[in-house]
């Protein structure tokens, strides 16, 4: 009886162990191999493209945000998206003469939301994005980085802003943009000031951060311009933008008004045609994966010797306690 027991016993370890090795190998080919769900939300569905006749023979470049925002007002929290469509025609991409069209998935009429977003955007722009048909686009000018409501040199001199979407570098050449540099935002006539940071913070695909928990994942990387501003805790500006094109990646404005209360805007960059100098590897998700090919195999035989351990002291348990009834 014993022997049987014992044999029982080492077979029900046996096969223990064989199904916790099969789990342990299974997390490796998923962790190697898992596609990567694309979880970039579908801006164009809601939002008719521009009509083959606009296109005048040049080069469409399109660029889909996602402008997230979060307001906690009065202990009350309001969160919501807003996709906004860029279509842009011009010489030579984004550097020169050109048309910008844009397209915004709904109207927004609250307040606050508006408030907000006036802290990016003209004017003429707000007023669009208050009323409008949904396939209606909102057209502005630009010209060497400049953007205006009409197309005529006086307007880009007096009149035009510096377009969010893309870093302004005022008419220099690519090599201006470096760090330290300061760089004019907003309006022409009287700009504020927002310094480059850092001219190669490391950031990841899905998100556009470059928070270490994101750029260690199984995602393309890529350099950037970061640029931000810090007024005394109170206004946040955290800019992102790619060394190629310089469009923006990711834009988080940030005001706090108390401890309790808080207005964040949230805008990234939701798929372009334009093509971004990703790095060839990530060397980031290369330490974890590494990391992982050690831990998982410890952690296998660290499982295996407790189970054993457990089943030993279960034996020894049981014949304590049949040492006992005799």
């Amino acid at each position: 009886m014993r022997n049987e027991a014992k044999k029982k016993g080492n077979k029900f370890l046996f096969h223990f162990i064989l199904i916790l090795i099969i789990f342990q190998s299974s997390i490796l080919p998923l962790n190697l191999f898992i596609i990567n769900i694309d979880r970039r939300k579908i801006l164009s569905r809601s939002i008719q493209t521009p009509s083959s006749s606009s296109v005048n023979n040049l080069e469409i470049i399109q660029m889909n945000y996602s402008v997230d925002y979060e307001i906690v007002k009065n202990g009350k929290k309001t969160e919501n998206t807003i996709p906004i469509m860029l279509y842009i025609n011009g010489t030579e991409n984004l550097y020169e003469n050109g048309t910008i069209s844009y397209y915004i998935g709904k109207n927004v009429t609250d307040e606050t939301v508006l408030q907000l977003l006036a802290n990016v955007f003209i004017e003429e722009q707000m007023n669009f994005f208050q009323n409008h048909q949904i396939n209606e686009p909102f057209q502005t000018f630009f010209s060497y980085r400049r953007e205006a409501m009409a197309n005529n040199l006086s307007n880009f001199l007096t009149e035009a802003s510096y377009t969010l979407f893309w870093l302004n570098t005022s008419g220099n050449n690519a090599g201006y943009l470096k760090q330290y540099r300061n760089i004019q935002f907003l309006n022409v006539v009287d700009p504020f000031l927002l310094g480059i940071y850092d001219e190669n913070r490391i950031i990841s695909e899905e998100t556009w951060s470059d928070k270490k928990s994101d750029i260690s994942k199984n995602v393309r990387i890529l350099n950037s311009f970061y640029l931000r501003a810090n007024y005394n805790n109170e206004q946040i500006i955290n800019l992102h933008y790619d060394k190629t094109w310089t469009v923006l990646l990711r834009g988080k404005f940030e005001n706090y008004d108390s401890d309790e209360d808080k207005y964040i805007l949230d805008i990234k960059l939701v798929d372009s045609n334009l093509n971004l100098n990703y790095l060839p590897d990530n060397p980031y998700w290369d330490v974890r994966l590494r990391n992982f090919l050690i831990i998982a195999p410890l952690s296998s035989v660290g499982s295996i010797i407790v189970v054993f351990k457990i089943i030993k002291k279960s034996r020894i348990q049981k014949k304590e306690d049949i040492l006992d009834k005799i």
